[in-house]
Order: structure tokens, then C-alpha cells, then sequence
């Protein structure tokens, strides 16, 4: 059986780096691509991020005491939440509809 102590709490460190990665990638390959292509990508590429900010931000988990009080706690990570995504969605819908 597993102990305890050994087991991964919190986020994990991969989630960031997969959010880096897709912004990354996406600089690069946004550009040469066909435009329906690159809306296609870009709209997948914005469903990522607000998966991994729902995960950074609703489900933490555990964090190290020193952020215990620094971390935004309810409601106001269901309101930054709510606020990037609705501006994420808003921003990509207009390329999308007029890029």
C-alpha cells in the first residue's frame, strides 16, 4: 500500500508547462498556417488553457504552508476563473469571427 507521504498532492508542475507549451507552439505555427486551420487550433489551444486554469485555480489541492493565505481562496477563484475564461472566449471569438 502507498504511504501517505509518497503520494503527489497539489497541482502538478505539468500543467503549467503544457499551458507554456500550447502558447508556444501556437506562436510558431499560428502564422503559417491556413486561416481555418489556425482558428481551428487557436479555439482548442484557448479550451486547454481554461482547462488548466480550472485546474490551477478551483482544484489546487495542496500547497505549501507559505501560500496557505496567498492563494485566492471562495469565491474570488471562481470570479478570476470566470473572468479569464469569459475574456479568453471573448477575445478568441472575435479572431474567429472577424480574423
Amino acid at each position: 500500500m502507498m504511504n501517505l507521504k509518497n503520494r503527489q498532492a497539489g497541482y502538478l508542475l505539468e500543467i503549467p508547462l503544457l499551458m507554456m507549451v500550447v502558447i508556444i507552439l501556437l506562436a510558431i505555427f499560428l502564422p503559417l498556417l491556413p486561416k481555418i486551420i489556425a482558428k481551428i487550433l487557436l479555439v482548442i489551444g484557448v479550451l486547454i488553457w481554461i482547462a488548466g486554469s480550472y485546474y490551477m485555480l478551483i482544484i489546487p489541492g495542496w500547497q505549501p504552508d507559505v501560500y496557505v493565505n496567498q492563494r485566492l481562496r471562495f469565491p474570488w477563484n471562481w470570479l478570476a476563473f470566470i473572468a479569464m475564461s469569459a475574456f479568453l472566449l471573448f477575445v478568441t471569438a472575435i479572431y474567429v469571427w472577424h480574423g
